[in-house]
């Protein structure tokens, strides 16, 4: 009608409407499956604090004894490392497990 190509249209529009639905996190499902297992670490700290956000100011939302391993996410901001949604730790007590791909 307008000269518009009517299928890239369509599937912009379908994109939209899942960001829509999701809340803006279409591709979060997608980027954990990717990454998943891939960056271990273990823990080096008598007690490690999880925090809510990349810094000391943030609320303290759980705690990791020395030794253990979880995985993280390769995102550091601040020395902190994204352990998961709104989990994050200083980044210098996380030490990757060797093949980590972090």
């Amino acid at each position: 009608m307008f000269g518009l190509p009517i299928r890239p249209l369509i599937v912009v529009g379908a994109v939209a409407a899942a960001w829509y639905y999701t809340g803006g996190h279409l591709f979060d499902a997608l980027e954990r499956a990717l990454d998943a297992g891939q960056c271990q670490v273990r823990i080096d700290a008598d007690v490690l604090n999880v925090r809510s956000g990349p810094g000391t100011g943030w609320r303290v939302v759980g705690t990791y004894p020395r030794g253990a391993t979880t995985t993280a996410d390769p995102i550091t901001w601040n020395g902190f490392r994204r352990l998961g949604e709104g989990r994050w730790s200083a980044s210098r007590y996380l030490v990757p497990l060797p093949g980590a791909r972090c």
